[in-house]
């Protein structure tokens, strides 16, 4: 398992959308280089991100109005657990 709220500041994110295998988080104001930044120091097993214009065509939706700025990807056999759970 993954737990995101070990990696980044709860009061960084304004809201986490899923869990499981893929999940997305919408930053606070200024906060999104932050929690990248964070996410690239932890070097997590398991677990791919991506700013949104960064997205790999492989999933399709990149350029949806509706992508939140940061995607996280978990690899087979990881699981990623939002903030505040």
């Amino acid at each position: 398992m993954i737990n995101i709220e070990n990696i980044v500041n709860a009061d960084d994110v304004q809201v986490m959308l899923d869990r499981g295998t893929t999940a997305f988080i919408i930053p606070n104001p200024n906060k999104e280089a932050k929690i990248l930044d964070a996410l690239t120091k932890a070097k997590t097993k398991g677990l791919k991100f991506y700013k949104k214009d960064e997205i790999p065509v492989k999933y399709h939706i990149k350029n949806n109005r509706r992508v939140s700025p940061i995607l996280l990807i978990a690899e087979k056999g990881y699981f990623v657990r939002g903030v505040g759970i």
